[in-house]
């Protein structure tokens, strides 16, 4: 049957499609009928009313735009230190030493571990909600541009050094761009935005 699906691919999207309607189905009659208590669920009717209800009102742009607020002042700091941070512990094998325990303890946690304490030293506003998302990015962000600077080619580093580049010029011209792609994986890989609400 899957061989069948894969090489009919209007046949497997139809599968998907199916299996998308049946869900919503089921979740429209177990929530309408109150099958589940209502305050527990709601089902896809009332979802699509009260989003044209808050789209109308400006509820709903309002929030986003909060939304986006927090988690601009979360993501920007977290790309810049963790940028940063990796970078330097690429470079310095005593730092990478150094660092690497609490790196992996940091990314090995769960981010919804840091809930409580962010709240109980931050509060429910806008700033504790800045402070998640900068935790959820910031760290694979320094994984993963360490990563990427370590396995830049040397061949690329030696062909600088060998035309008289300094150091910075080095780290400029050869392994910064060879690290962009692992940079880029590290900014979209666990980012999120907090919930305005």
């Amino acid at each position: 049957m899957s061989a069948q699906l894969a090489r009919h691919p209007a046949a497997r999207s139809l599968v998907g499609f199916a299996s998308v309607a049946a869900f919503l189905m089921v979740w429209q009659i177990v929530g309408a009928n109150e099958i589940i208590r209502s305050d527990l669920i709601s089902y896809p009717t009332e979802v699509a009313q009260s989003l044209v209800q808050m789209t109308a009102s400006g509820e709903l742009g309002s929030n986003l735009i909060v939304s986006l607020q927090e988690f601009i002042q979360g993501f920007l700091p977290a790309i810049a230190l963790g940028v940063a941070a990796g970078i330097a512990f690429a470079l310095s094998r005593r730092l990478h030493y150094l660092c690497e325990p609490l790196i992996v303890a940091l990314n090995t946690s769960p981010i919804i571990a840091f809930v409580p304490i962010v709240v109980v030293w931050f509060g429910v506003g806008t700033e504790s909600k800045a402070i998640m998302v900068f935790l959820a990015a910031v760290v694979p962000i320094v994984i993963n541009t360490m990563t990427g600077i370590l396995e830049v080619h040397e061949s690329w580093t030696r062909a600088c050094r060998s035309f008289g580049a300094s150091r910075w010029q080095v780290i400029r011209k050869a392994i910064l761009p060879g690290a962009l792609p692992a940079v880029m994986v590290g900014c979209g890989s666990r980012s999120v935005a907090p919930s305005s609400g």
